[in-house]
Protein backbone atom coordinates (compact mmCIF):
# COMPACT_ATOMS: atom_id res chain seq x y z
CA UNK A 1 0.00 0.00 0.00
CA UNK A 2 1.36 3.38 -0.97
CA UNK A 3 1.79 6.02 1.70
CA UNK A 4 1.57 9.78 1.63
CA UNK A 5 4.92 11.50 1.15
CA UNK A 6 6.10 14.91 2.25
CA UNK A 7 8.08 16.98 -0.24
CA UNK A 8 10.15 19.86 1.12
CA UNK A 9 11.73 22.34 -1.26
CA UNK A 10 13.83 25.49 -0.85
CA UNK A 11 13.70 27.83 -3.86
CA UNK A 12 15.78 30.97 -4.22
CA UNK A 13 16.45 33.11 -7.28
CA UNK A 14 14.09 30.82 -9.19
CA UNK A 15 16.31 27.77 -8.61
CA UNK A 16 15.64 24.75 -6.42
CA UNK A 17 18.36 24.92 -3.79
CA UNK A 18 17.29 21.90 -1.74
CA UNK A 19 14.74 19.11 -2.12
CA UNK A 20 13.81 16.30 0.28
CA UNK A 21 11.15 13.59 0.21
CA UNK A 22 10.12 11.71 3.34
CA UNK A 23 7.16 9.59 4.49
CA UNK A 24 7.63 10.44 8.17
CA UNK A 25 6.30 13.86 9.28
CA UNK A 26 8.72 14.15 12.22
CA UNK A 27 11.72 13.40 10.01
CA UNK A 28 10.71 15.96 7.39
CA UNK A 29 10.23 18.58 10.12
CA UNK A 30 13.73 17.82 11.44
CA UNK A 31 15.17 18.15 7.92
CA UNK A 32 13.35 21.43 7.47
CA UNK A 33 14.74 22.80 10.73
CA UNK A 34 18.29 21.88 9.78
CA UNK A 35 18.23 23.00 6.17
CA UNK A 36 16.18 26.19 6.57
CA UNK A 37 18.50 27.52 9.27
CA UNK A 38 21.63 26.47 7.40
CA UNK A 39 20.47 27.92 4.09
CA UNK A 40 19.36 31.23 5.57
CA UNK A 41 22.53 31.61 7.66
CA UNK A 42 24.68 31.14 4.57
CA UNK A 43 22.65 32.93 1.89
CA UNK A 44 20.72 35.83 3.38
CA UNK A 45 20.80 39.14 5.14
CA UNK A 46 19.40 39.64 8.63
CA UNK A 47 16.29 41.80 8.98
CA UNK A 48 14.46 42.86 12.12
CA UNK A 49 13.09 39.38 12.93
CA UNK A 50 14.86 36.89 10.69
CA UNK A 51 17.18 36.39 7.75
CA UNK A 52 15.75 37.27 4.35
CA UNK A 53 16.51 36.83 0.68
CA UNK A 54 15.16 38.80 -2.25
CA UNK A 55 12.72 36.16 -3.50
CA UNK A 56 13.39 32.88 -1.69
CA UNK A 57 10.90 30.61 -0.02
CA UNK A 58 10.36 27.09 1.25
CA UNK A 59 7.30 24.95 0.70
CA UNK A 60 6.17 21.67 2.16
CA UNK A 61 3.64 19.54 0.30
CA UNK A 62 1.95 16.31 1.22
CA UNK A 63 1.67 14.12 -1.87
CA UNK A 64 -1.11 11.56 -1.79
CA UNK A 65 -0.83 8.12 -3.46
CA UNK A 66 -3.25 9.39 -6.10
CA UNK A 67 -0.70 12.01 -7.19
CA UNK A 68 -2.75 14.88 -5.79
CA UNK A 69 -1.06 17.10 -3.24
CA UNK A 70 -1.84 19.56 -0.50
CA UNK A 71 0.20 22.54 0.63
CA UNK A 72 1.23 21.98 4.22
CA UNK A 73 3.45 25.01 4.79
CA UNK A 74 4.73 27.96 2.83
CA UNK A 75 7.56 29.99 4.34
CA UNK A 76 8.70 33.08 2.42
CA UNK A 77 12.22 34.29 3.15
CA UNK A 78 10.98 37.84 3.66
CA UNK A 79 12.25 38.22 7.24
CA UNK A 80 8.76 38.63 8.69
CA UNK A 81 8.56 35.28 10.50
CA UNK A 82 11.29 33.35 12.27
CA UNK A 83 12.20 29.82 11.26
CA UNK A 84 11.24 28.69 14.75
CA UNK A 85 7.77 30.20 14.41
CA UNK A 86 7.23 28.51 11.04
CA UNK A 87 8.31 25.17 12.51
CA UNK A 88 5.92 25.68 15.42
CA UNK A 89 3.08 26.27 12.95
CA UNK A 90 4.10 23.10 11.17
CA UNK A 91 4.14 21.07 14.38
CA UNK A 92 0.62 22.21 15.20
CA UNK A 93 -0.65 21.48 11.71
CA UNK A 94 0.86 17.96 11.70
CA UNK A 95 0.07 17.26 15.36
CA UNK A 96 3.73 16.61 16.22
Amino acid sequence: MKKNQFVFVIVDQGIIQYLAVEENAKKIKDQMAKHLRSYLDENSEYTVKEHATEDGYANLFEVLPTGNYDYVLSYPFDGEETVESALERLSKKLNL
